[in-house]
């Protein structure tokens, strides 16, 4: 009886995401407009960086890979996470649409038990709309679901930055719509990286961010550090552990 309870509940918070993904693809997802051998040819040169250091690294399964655009990629996961089993596929200048399509490329191989995502910024910043952005991710979320059913996504959120402050309310209504999406399915985590990053005036903290204004400083990626890694030991503790051993690879 307890087994059939166990099962209806995960059918039925499956049946949820299910039925939540189809109203957020009735928004449309950008996925289906772009043509993959574009997205492809842009991002060749990466695209055979990372097989390069594939065929010199063999992708071992189990993993964590941290997927997404320049805050990923910028993120000195050797110094920060010294003893994770992480990937670095950060592609700086990447949106949502081409995390997708690439996803098969950079990510599959390598099977991770959890993908620490960020995109959603560039997004933004090319003109999406909060709904549009949050379909893109649901799309992402269900790719991912078709191949990798039992790896977790940790989601961060849009960090607001002084250089695309004119974009915050736009920012804050995709965190809302991703974290209430994340909300209705368990393998989906969403984790808010956006708050911390303000000061008490409520605008972005100047010595969290580099010149530039808009990606993070070490200060800024110490306290990143802190929210993921706090959601890591959740998932290590759920999952019996952490798989593998350190393989950090060169960005």
């Amino acid at each position: 009886m307890t087994t059939h309870r166990h099962r209806l509940g995960r059918w039925m918070i499956y049946l949820g995401f299910g039925f939540a993904l189809v109203c957020l693809m009735q928004v449309g997802s950008a996925t289906a407009q772009v043509a993959p051998e574009r997205v492809l040819e842009r991002w060749q040169n990466e695209v055979d960086r990372f097989a390069a250091i594939d065929a010199e690294q063999p992708p071992r399964e189990g993993g964590i890979v941290f997927f997404g655009s320049s805050s990923i990629r910028m993120w000195d996961l050797k110094r920060w996470f010294p003893d994770r089993a992480f990937i670095n596929r950060g592609f700086g200048g990447s949106n949502t649409t081409e995390a997708i399509i690439l996803f098969e490329r950079l990510v599959l191989p390598h099977r991770p038990r959890v993908i620490v995502f960020y995109e959603g910024d560039n997004d933004i910043g090319q003109g999406r709309t909060p709904a549009e952005v949050a379909a893109d991710f649901a799309s992402f979320a269900a790719l991912v679901e078709r191949h990798l059913p039992e790896t977790q996504i940790v989601f961060l959120s849009i960090k607001p930055s002084e250089s695309r402050w004119n974009q915050v309310a736009t920012q804050r209504d995709a965190n809302r719509r991703i974290e209430a999406f994340c909300a209705a399915h368990p393998h989906l985590r969403y984790v808010d990286v956006a708050a911390c990053l303000l000061g008490t005036d409520g605008k972005p903290d100047a010595s969290l961010f580099k010149e530039d204004r808009l990606h993070l400083s070490d200060e800024g990626y110490e306290i990143w550090t802190r929210r993921v890694n706090e959601v890591l030991r959740e998932v290590d503790s759920r999952g019996g552990g952490q798989a593998g051993e350190p393989t950090g690879t060169p960005e």
